[in-house]
């Protein structure tokens, strides 16, 4: 019919002007295409190093669009992978292929983790890995199944943050993320989440910093935390309640370094 003869005419026409225009490309970025491994890689160094946030990267992640070649050289370098925002268990598996066996700082959302409990399945063998964790909940039941299968060591673990994002939540103890076990740990911050102390000996030895955002329902489970922190050296309370009770209340000072 003449309708599918006009249409035909018009694909025609447009695959005809797509070929015109790979020409003009092919003019115009002629010398990516040929430029050597090492130069790319160096562009890629540039690129990343350039930004203090590697989540939030665009630069780096555009050049990695380039072409299947740039995507390969970025992905062979081990570096370049250690930090990630988890969401889906593909996603997560890749990356954590990538980073081999360097130290990998995550990132993780309940409204942003498809399938989480497949995604903390695929990080268990990496527990030993993790150098900085930064969590947010808003549901007191994921954040409570998130710790209690994260429950082994992570010896390498130094800068903490977890968040019960929800405002009327009541204090949410996590005494399971990683058996409470964190030798090198330098920095925390809670918000409406607490450790329990009695568990401080495995997480205090090497903490400078404390940050706490949350209500804490005993001073003497705090003072006991700050008593084994021996290189304490940044303390901040924002918005900490407390509930004074008389075998609460200590006349011995704590010192902090």
């Amino acid at each position: 019919s003449s309708q599918t003869q006009t249409y035909l005419a018009a694909i025609a026409e447009m695959q005809k002007k797509l070929t015109e225009l790979y020409s003009v490309q092919n003019l115009i970025f002629p010398a990516i295409s040929y430029l050597p491994n090492e130069v790319i890689l160096e562009i890629f160094y540039f690129l990343f190093d350039s930004h203090p946030n590697p989540l939030q990267n665009v630069d780096f992640y555009q050049a990695t669009t380039v072409c299947k070649r740039w995507r390969d050289i970025a992905v062979s370098v081990p570096r370049f992978w250690t930090s990630m925002r988890l969401n889906k268990p593909a996603y997560v598996e890749n990356i954590l292929q990538r980073s081999l066996h360097l130290p990998i700082s995550l990132v993780v959302e309940d409204d942003r983790c498809y399938q989480i409990e497949q995604v903390v399945t695929l990080l268990k063998p990496h527990v030993h890995r993790i150098k900085s964790l930064d969590a947010a909940f808003a549901k007191r039941e994921w954040l409570r199944s998130f710790c209690d299968n994260l429950n082994m060591p992570a010896f390498s673990l130094e800068n903490l943050r977890v968040l019960n994002t929800n405002p009327w939540d009541e204090v949410t103890d996590i005494p399971s993320l990683f058996a409470g076990h964190m030798p090198l740990l330098r920095r925390l911050d809670l918000e409406r989440t607490w450790i329990p102390h009695n568990l401080a000996s495995n997480w205090t030895t090497e903490l400078s910093e404390l940050h706490l955002d949350s209500p804490t329902s005993s001073v003497a489970g705090l003072l006991d935390v700050l008593r084994v922190c021996p290189n304490l050296r940044v303390l901040v309370m924002d918005g900490v309640n407390t509930f004074l009770d008389e075998e609460d209340i200590s006349d011995e000072p704590v010192d902090l370094a």
